[in-house]
């Protein structure tokens, strides 16, 4: 059984279908100096099924990388609308994840869940 096998998505109480790898896109973070710090930045697009890990654990030069972002981009106005602390995202995210394991979520978010997203995110729900 492959990695990308434990992944279901529950339709109903007895009816799971596995996902093709084929049919989302994997998030990998790229990296990027700022302030003199290497910060790792993964990207979720609107309308686009999205593997994100649920950790992240690089380093870049034996360095261990501590500060990553998840930047949210909106196909509806063609630009990254924000950049929001990855670890505080996935813990939103989770609760509404289109399938679930152990160190992977599947998500698709609107614009509208996107900008939802960024407020619970922000705090200002």
């Amino acid at each position: 059984m492959g990695l990308f096998d434990k992944f279901k998505k529950k339709q109903n109480d007895q009816d799971y279908r596995k996902l093709n790898e084929e049919e989302y896109y994997i998030a990998k973070p790229n990296f990027y100096e700022h302030n003199n710090e290497i910060v790792g930045i993964c990207t979720l697009t609107e309308g686009v099924l999205t593997l994100l890990q649920k950790e992240l654990n690089y380093a870049v030069n034996e360095k261990k990388i501590e500060n990553y972002k998840l930047a949210i981009f909106s196909m509806t106005d063609d630009k990254v609308i924000a950049h929001l602390d990855y670890d505080k995202a996935i813990k939103v995210l989770e609760n509404n994840a289109q399938a679930n394991s152990d160190n992977y979520i599947l998500v698709e978010l609107n614009l509208e869940e996107l900008r939802k997203l960024i407020n619970e995110c922000n705090g200002e729900l």
